[in-house]
């Protein structure tokens, strides 16, 4: 009898840790997204250069800025890279309070420096202020969900959850499992486990075979077994 329960413990455990290796893992897949983000406005420009040259020009000054923060910050560390951020930022602020892509733009790159460098409550704001320049864009989501990640970071789950539901509610994120199953997971740890099991649900329905499914159907069993629902 002893042995069945050390060995049921033990399965729920190594479960635990491959569902816990998931999750993190992803972590750090959701905040690769924000470079992604930054770059993906670039193209915006083509199409701005010909329809709007003052705001091609925010655009191309902002690239420039991009360019010298990467260029000169390759292969340097941590704790040389503050003279840059703060150079960047200084820049940046000229044109955060513009409104539309460019502003945006100035907004993304803004965000993604104050991420790194841990203020994430800057950054969360940053994300959000982007979100409502670009509303009805793809970008629109993908601002949300990094905002999402930010509030993350300052264990603030009530807005977190609200600003991946802001991207999952869009037709145009092209990740809305991933979001669903972040949802879950935050609520599973708040012991919301009803409502977990609720957006497990939706992970799976929306993401069939992916990956986040698949761990979704994971945790369902795990707090099945735990007695946390049926």
């Amino acid at each position: 009898m002893a042995k069945k329960e050390t060995e049921k413990k033990e399965k729920n455990e190594s479960t635990a840790e491959k569902v816990g290796s998931f999750i993190l893992k992803n972590r750090i897949i959701f905040l690769t997204v924000i470079v992604v983000v930054v770059l993906g406005v670039v193209g915006f420009s083509v199409y701005l250069k010909a329809a709007e040259s003052k705001t091609a020009k925010i655009l191309e000054e902002i690239e420039k800025i991009e360019f010298n923060l990467t260029k000169g910050t390759a292969g340097l560390e941590e704790k040389d890279l503050q003279s840059y951020y703060s150079k960047a930022l200084d820049g940046l602020s000229k044109y955060t309070d513009k409104g539309g892509i460019a502003g945006a733009r100035a907004d993304l790159l803004s965000a993604e420096i104050l991420f790194r460098t841990a203020k994430f409550s800057d950054a969360k704001e940053m994300y959000v202020n982007a979100a409502k320049k670009v509303t009805g864009t793809y970008l629109e989501p993908i601002c949300y969900f990094n905002a999402a990640v930010a509030y993350e970071e300052l264990n603030d789950a009530d807005n977190a959850i609200d600003c991946y539901k802001k991207a999952v509610e869009s037709k145009d994120f092209g990740d809305p499992s991933h979001a669903l199953f972040s949802i879950a997971r935050i609520l599973q740890s708040k012991s919301d486990y009803i409502g977990a099991k609720e957006y497990y649900e939706k992970t799976i329905e929306k993401g069939e075979n992916d990956a986040f499914a698949s761990a979704a159907k994971t945790c369902i069993i795990q707090m099945q077994i735990d007695g946390k629902v049926e």
